[in-house]
């Protein structure tokens, strides 16, 4: 945990919100208006109000909207004093710390005047202290669960297009899940990648963020490809990004989405993903899977991450630079192949929705796709997965 000041911690994440305001409404989710002092609540207010209207945030907005006596204020003045950070959802557990910290200060300062008094304590602002700690919402009895879930829809599943992936699976992805795709290099992950979004694009909305491909010359591709296959993908369903490739940015960009009724996302790639410096690269990859899984584990939304990722090695389905990456997938798929070959070698290292399972495909360039491919000793093989 980063040791600074409680007040100055508070101080630079109110900065680094004036400065990167995109992550705003994703930190005040964890942490209520109200904790912050009363500055620091109306600065934050002003900058969710021009978010809302559409305005940019600036100092002058501030300036204006606040009033000059609140920006000359010596408060105001140590804010814009603290060095800002863009991957400020990255402080949310220091920030929380010192937050309890202060109102710890807080709370000892007022139990003693009310023992000086020889009066019981404020009830209310210990309910403050209590609501602002962990709870005990998500622990019960076994009983308990099982009520719980009878009255809960099923999680629903979403076809991948493939039938091998489909039956592999128990009938298609299910919301709620974050799945890897990983390969050798020019294996074709893109391609599968984008082969199971856009046909999910054809029931839902979907959103690819396109960092590894241009996307002008992927338009044009897939323009091209849609001439060939009618019903390629749903052009007013698919919605697509290539901008902001902080992680900060990723995640708070596949909230306001998800809020939008996207059901699918699909990020190209691992590698193109930045996080904040100052830890050790193995940290720093493993920040990007646990956040990515935890968002769509989340109870607040229906949705499906698909992540693709580079492998540690040529021989290992490892993602790079995070040995726990792979612990925080519900399912891995890894494509094997030789650049000299258009034959894959399709596989679930991972599968939590069902077991190991193998198919061989031939990449199809002119159709941007992966296709059934027939080895000749394993036909029987091919049809009793649907393959034939």
């Amino acid at each position: 945990m980063v040791n600074l000041d409680p007040s100055y911690l508070e101080r630079m994440v109110v900065h680094s919100v004036i400065l990167y305001p995109e992550s705003l409404e994703e930190l005040l989710e964890s942490v209520p208006l109200k904790y912050f002092t009363p500055l620091h609540q109306r600065v934050l207010e002003r900058v969710l109000e021009c978010q809302n209207e559409g305005l940019e945030v600036s100092y002058a907005r501030l300036l204006e909207r606040l009033g000059a006596r609140a920006c000359q204020s010596e408060d105001f003045v140590a804010i814009l004093a603290t060095q800002p950070q863009p991957g400020y959802l990255g402080l949310l557990e220091e920030l929380k710390h010192a937050l309890r910290l202060k109102v710890q200060a807080q709370l000892a300062s007022q139990m003693n005047q009310a023992n000086l008094k020889g009066e019981i304590f404020n009830a209310d602002f210990l309910a403050q202290y209590i609501e602002l700690e962990d709870n005990d919402q998500d622990t019960k009895t076994f009983a308990e669960w099982a009520e719980y879930f009878k009255n809960q829809p099923p999680i629903a599943k979403i076809s991948s297009g493939i039938p091998f992936i489909d039956q592999a699976t128990g009938g298609g992805f299910r919301e709620k899940s974050f799945i890897l795709i990983g390969g050798d290099p020019d294996a074709g992950k893109t391609t599968l990648g984008l082969q199971i979004l856009n046909f999910m694009s054809l029931s839902h909305k979907v959103h690819y963020f396109s960092y590894e491909v241009p996307l002008d010359g992927l338009v044009e591709r897939m323009q091209g490809v849609e001439a060939l296959r009618s019903g390629y993908f749903a052009q007013d369903t698919l919605h697509m990004r290539q901008s902001k490739r902080a992680l900060d940015d990723v995640v708070g960009e596949i909230r306001r989405q998800a809020k939008r009724g996207v059901k699918a996302f699909l990020i190209d790639s691992q590698m193109c993903i930045e996080t904040p410096l100052g830890r050790r690269p193995e940290e720093e990859e493993t920040r990007k899977f646990s956040q990515l899984a935890a968002l769509a584990h989340s109870q607040q939304f229906n949705i499906i991450i698909f992540l693709l990722v580079q492998s540690s090695k040529a021989e290992s389905i490892t993602p790079f630079n995070s040995k726990l990456g792979a612990y925080y997938a519900d399912i891995m798929i890894h494509i094997h192949g030789d650049k000299k070959s258009d034959i894959r070698e399709v596989d679930f290292p991972k599968n939590k929705q069902g077991g190991y399972a193998r198919a061989f495909f031939k990449v199809d360039r002119a159709r941007f796709c992966f296709t059934p491919h027939e080895p000749k000793s394993s036909k029987k093989q091919l049809e009793a997965l649907g393959l034939d």
